[in-house]
């Protein structure tokens, strides 16, 4: 059983209560989660879960309000958070750092297309690689674009041929969620 604060669900004993949040486990063992809707609210707030005391403990806000976003951790530890949904279903381009050692967040560089229900993948070399996602058209991007780590910068890579496989399902349950 996790231990929570009393404004706590009481399913996830997280707050403030919402779905679409992100769990990302950090270098130490802890989680981070981030984000997510109640369903009127998109969030900003984030916590750390820490297995060692089953404890949540406030960590401070995202830049950003987001859900249907991601967050990879990073081979320096921090951790990357891209895409969001907008209240009235507007996505963002700005990507945010978490820095877990301070509970520090901050705005980095911008990705090229604003998306959420994408992917977001760390590669061997340090890099991560954001794929798939609906744009604000709610078009498909075949875009990818990497996110260079020493300079905090994206850059676009080729274009996939084949999209919207991830985005097409989690879309569809979005909206069936209302």
């Amino acid at each position: 059983m996790l231990k929570g604060r009393a404004n706590s669900c009481a399913r996830c004993r997280c707050f403030p209560p919402a779905a679409f949040k992100i769990a990302t486990t950090l270098a130490d063992g802890r989680v981070l989660v981030a984000g997510g809707t109640d369903g009127a609210f998109v969030h900003r707030s984030a916590e750390i879960y820490d297995p060692a005391t089953s404890d949540f403990t406030d960590t401070g806000e995202m830049a950003q309000f987001r859900f249907a976003h991601t967050a990879t951790l990073m081979n320096d530890s921090r951790v990357l958070i891209t895409g969001d949904v907008k209240q009235r279903e507007q996505f963002i381009a700005e990507a945010g750092i978490c820095d877990p050692p301070t509970d520090e967040f901050a705005i980095t560089a911008s990705l090229s297309s604003a998306r959420a229900y994408h992917t977001s993948t760390l590669l061997q070399n340090g890099k991560d690689l954001i794929v798939d996602g609906p744009s604000n058209q709610f078009e498909i991007l075949s875009s990818a674009e990497l996110l260079n780590p020493t300079t905090d910068t994206f850059s676009d890579t080729s274009t996939i041929s084949v999209s919207g496989t991830r985005f097409a399902s989690a879309w569809a349950l979005s909206r069936q969620a209302r």
